[in-house]
């Protein structure tokens, strides 16, 4: 039985799309490009969260792909460091536009507060893990 993969809603125009944003990114780390080429790119793919998963996906594979080409070269390890923090750090970006609930619980200047709970709250009130907010 031949393996079925999901089928992908993303285009080539889409996944450079997301390469430019994060070009803008990363030099000055402001979030502006990328933020406006995620707001495109939610557009295009007219908001459907199977379609923006995919792109979530395909940033993780982004990172990885760049990290392996970077161990494939001879690269002192102080700029491998450098140059791997420079890459998540603009990965994280991303996905804290494109998913705002999945912050990290801890970035409490960037949490998003829904009926009085943050995302820690929200996703222990939809049995994620760890006691009830009121200690069931």
């Amino acid at each position: 039985m031949p393996f079925n993969r999901p089928r992908s809603f993303l285009l080539q125009a889409n996944l450079q799309v997301l390469m430019d944003g994060i070009r803008g990114f990363i030099p000055e780390q402001n979030r502006r490009q990328l933020e406006d080429a995620l707001s495109r790119l939610k557009e295009d793919l007219m908001f459907d969260a199977s379609k923006i998963n995919q792109l979530s996906t395909a940033l993780y594979l982004f990172q990885e792909a760049v990290n392996s080409t970077l161990r494939s070269h001879s690269i002192k390890p102080h700029w491998m460091f450098a140059l791997d923090n420079l890459v998540r750090a603009a990965v994280q970006a991303a996905i804290t536009v494109l998913s705002p609930l999945e912050l990290d619980p801890g970035d409490v200047e960037d949490q998003v507060v829904i009926d009085g709970l943050g995302a820690e709250g929200q996703r222990r009130r939809a049995g994620a893990g760890g006691p009830e907010p009121d200690g069931k």
